[in-house]
């Protein structure tokens, strides 16, 4: 899709990127939560872990036409990059932002696990999982629910009742959950894959005046990757500007289109769930409230963008 047809949608910011280059039988399917299994299948093909799953997958038509790139990467996503984000990736040499890497600032998958493991899935599936699908930490996985999802009937049903949860399977690939980072950003961020966490060491960096120590925030936040840092550092000092003093905060917020996910009163970053921390454990009661609150932000962020586009040349 052009972004000239995608800005003509009757409402872009609610475009779920997992239709871009997706047959019919995918796009026409209505349940979202299926669509982001299939989506998160087709990059399952040919483990050798699991090949009864393999074959199920391999002989699902729906899957196929798939984009082999991650939606936050797809060309009409790099396109809306290089119009938001113009003046960063002119200057992509000290603003480290190509417009080549997006991430998906919140992610469902870990979400998902959770939520499966502690609202949907029976003793006995449990027992079964622990048996057949064993981890070093015995949680639910993505093979596992893909299990779920190819020999449980009633898999969507449960899982959709949820309404919050069904729909940020959507809203997680629409256009306000999107943000282009330095490369290697989104793999080193993937233990807190959650934007309020990230805003809230972000913010840590910002109103730390100490330089070891602001290193030691990144460092926490990227899995201390000393290369990966080191760009994170030339984001953020970029999209300070001149100011590189806690009011730098305020201009990556608004370099970004972040408004929607930050207090107005105090500019602190918007909590997805009561009791969310750095070292907190989720709760699939929990996760509901943060698909709830991410539905929301991602859409009047979404909202935000989209006007930006539409005003543009």
């Amino acid at each position: 899709m052009l972004i000239e047809e995608f800005l003509l949608l009757e409402s872009p910011e609610k475009y779920d990127f997992k239709d871009e280059g997706a047959n019919k039988l995918y796009s026409s399917l209505e349940n979202n939560i299926e669509k982001y299994l299939l989506y998160k299948s087709s990059g399952c093909i040919g483990s050798k872990y699991f090949p009864e799953m393999d074959l199920f997958i391999r002989e699902d038509k729906r899957i196929f036409g798939i984009m082999d790139t991650d939606c936050d990467t797809s060309s009409l996503v790099k396109e809306i990059y290089h119009k938001l984000w113009k003046t960063a990736i002119d200057d992509k040499e000290n603003s480290a932002i190509s417009g080549e890497y997006g991430e998906t600032m919140t992610s469902f998958q870990g979400l998902l696990n959770i939520f499966v493991e502690d609202k949907i899935e029976t003793k006995l599936q449990e027992e079964y999982r622990k048996t057949y699908f064993p981890t070093k930490s015995n949680n639910v996985t993505k093979m596992y629910i893909l299990h779920l999802y190819y020999s449980w009937n009633d898999f969507l049903k449960t899982c959709s009742s949820f309404a919050a949860v069904d729909l940020f399977a959507k809203s997680v690939h629409q256009i306000g959950n999107f943000i282009p980072v330095p490369r290697w950003f989104n793999v080193n961020r993937a233990h807190h894959d959650s934007w309020d966490l990230t805003l809230t060491k972000i913010r840590e960096w910002y109103f730390e005046s100490d330089e070891a120590e602001k290193d030691k925030i990144l460092g926490t936040l990227l899995c201390s990757k000393t290369s990966v840092i080191s760009e994170c550092r030339k984001w953020l000092q970029w999209c300070a500007g001149e100011d590189q003093s806690s009011h730098g905060w305020n201009k990556f917020i608004e370099v970004n289109y972040l408004q929607a996910f930050v207090n107005p009163d105090d500019m602190k970053p918007i909590m997805f769930c009561e009791n969310h921390s750095w070292d907190s454990e989720l709760s699939g009661d929990q996760v509901v409230q943060i698909c709830d609150t991410c539905n929301e932000l991602i859409e009047k962020r979404g909202l935000q963008m989209i006007k930006m586009l539409k005003g543009m040349k």
